[in-house]
């Protein structure tokens, strides 16, 4: 860790690694009511790197590219029927329609040689949903 400033001790995190990773996922959707379900695999080509310091104080990077298999799973909620849209839920725009909000949990990740997992939160905007 790093300081910024001896009067003003705002630390700046040193960074010690870099992951990037490029994937090309397929998956399948399905609804059920007001909720959606997707879970996508696919294939990626990874990039990881690693900052260190010598005992001069000098940086170098080590890095190293892999392939592996990245995977999502996701859960979301959407309205039931159509009503009126409301911004920020208070201020409501024109007629009933299917525009609306939707909230989600997914969770991601890549098994390779460096793996790693993550869980994530999704909001998103559009037609969420076919009504008759």
């Amino acid at each position: 860790v790093t300081v910024l400033s001896p009067f003003f001790p705002f630390p700046i995190p040193d960074q010690k690694s870099d992951m990037e990773e490029f994937a090309l996922l397929y998956g399948w959707r399905f609804i059920r009511k007001s909720k959606g379900y997707g879970f996508s695999l696919g294939p990626s080509l990874n990039k990881f790197s690693q900052y260190y310091k010598d005992a001069n104080n000098l940086q170098f990077k080590n890095s190293s590219n892999y392939s592996g298999v990245a995977f999502e799973a996701n859960i979301k909620w959407f309205k039931k029927e159509k009503k009126v849209y409301r911004l920020y839920d208070l201020i409501p725009i024109g007629g009933p329609t299917a525009f609306g909000r939707s909230f989600g949990f997914k969770i991601l990740g890549d098994i390779a040689k460096e793996s790693y997992a993550g869980v994530g939160m999704a909001y998103g905007l559009g037609y969420h949903k076919n009504y008759n």
